[in-house]
């Protein structure tokens, strides 16, 4: 049976951030996902600029990736309005980050095995796990899976048996829109951006509430009729050629509060909470946990112990300081744009108040993260 020091569930933006900083202080790392890259996935595709130093240190390149400046806010009754954005972003598609996360720990040494995880059984004196094509064993396992999986059932945990409201939908469009601008269109029972990605191509990702998509026979139809219902989207997407042969979609997206730490399993990325996607920074928070969560393992040995206890705890309290305001704020900010009229007053308030907007985003972001 293999075995390695630590092992990673899932290779997403937390996990191969973990693995590349864990590597890095020389730990002997094994990630684990489901799927082989490049692949796309259901995602907003804004990577705030707090992260942008740490990427590019881990030489992550992100030359060829549009830099977004401005917001614009548009309602489905109402004229857009317009914020510069305090720090800014990319448009970058999971599509290219991902793998160029991939490729940045593989140069590393960083084991990667495309393999679907069936069981984890962690323990204090050394964990285990079993794959569709095999078993390994492992000092300490790491779930960093995405906003819901089979293992968070298997983990028992709470959030997984309740049903959620929310589901997403996205696809990439050939289409013209400025490159330096984050689009969020709120419409009755949900709300979406549009960002212009490395390729030049648009992605239109959006969150609807499930009560809402029941009006429609498929992701493409819901697609097509929020787009042609908002004067904002028609405009942009209306003549636009959808470049999937059919959307992406995911459904049960919880945005219940989750514990950081399980049975000697410590959580980052989505599998530790999900922000909610109107405040484009899922992305960052996603790497940025990843970098803590392998900074707080770095300074543990190898194989769990007795102590593990405390410093999980730790864990969980350093993750809580430095992303829970964001969360509040997130979920503040979805309450208010998922109910029409109170968007349209902030969006009249913030023709007259240009600091207003970018405030408020503010709320949902950090300065930017050096090495």
């Amino acid at each position: 049976m293999e075995f390695t020091e630590i092992a990673i569930a899932g290779g997403g933006l937390a996990g191969l951030t973990a693995a590349i900083e864990l590597r890095r202080m020389g730990r002997d790392v094994t990630v684990f996902e489901k799927h082989p890259y490049p692949r796309h996935k259901v995602c907003g595709e804004y990577l705030s600029a707090e992260v942008l130093p740490y990427l590019e240190s881990v030489g992550v390149d992100l030359s060829d990736a549009p830099r977004i400046t401005r917001l614009r806010l548009q309602s489905e009754r109402g004229r857009p309005v317009f914020a510069d954005l305090p720090l800014g972003g990319l448009g970058i598609s999971r599509y290219a980050l991902d793998h160029r996360l991939c490729e940045a720990a593989s140069g590393l040494g960083v084991r990667l095995r495309f393999e679907t995880i069936r069981e984890i059984n962690p323990g204090e004196t050394g964990s285990s796990l079993c794959t569709d094509a095999g078993n390994y064993r492992a000092g300490r396992i790491l779930a960093t899976w995405g906003k819901r999986s089979n293992l968070d059932r298997q983990q028992d945990r709470p959030f997984f048996g309740r049903k959620s409201q929310w589901m997403a939908i996205k696809n990439h469009y050939q289409a013209d829109y400025p490159s330096d601008q984050v689009g969020l269109y709120t419409f009755r029972g949900g709300y979406g951006g549009l960002s212009v990605t490395e390729t030049g191509t648009l992605n239109f990702c959006f969150l609807i509430r499930q009560e809402r998509f029941t009006d429609f026979n498929s992701p493409e139809t819901c697609a097509k009729e929020i787009i042609a219902a908002h004067p904002g989207l028609r405009e942009a997407l209306g003549e636009a050629k959808p470049l999937f042969s059919r959307p992406l979609a995911i459904s049960q997206i919880s945005f219940d509060a989750k514990k950081r730490h399980r049975n000697q399993v410590l959580f980052a990325g989505d599998a530790a909470q999900l922000i909610h996607p109107l405040t484009g920074n899922g992305m960052a928070m996603a790497i940025l946990g990843g970098r803590m969560l392998a900074r707080q393992l770095g300074q543990q040995a190898g194989v769990p112990g007795p102590g593990n206890g405390v410093a999980n705890e730790d864990y969980s309290g350093k993750w809580d300081t430095a992303f829970r305001g964001r969360l509040l704020s997130g979920r503040a900010l979805q309450w208010l744009l998922t109910r029409s009229r109170m968007t349209d007053v902030l969006v009249r308030m913030a023709g007259s108040f240009p600091g207003l907007l970018p405030l408020i985003v503010s709320k949902t972001h950090g300065p930017p993260v050096h090495p």
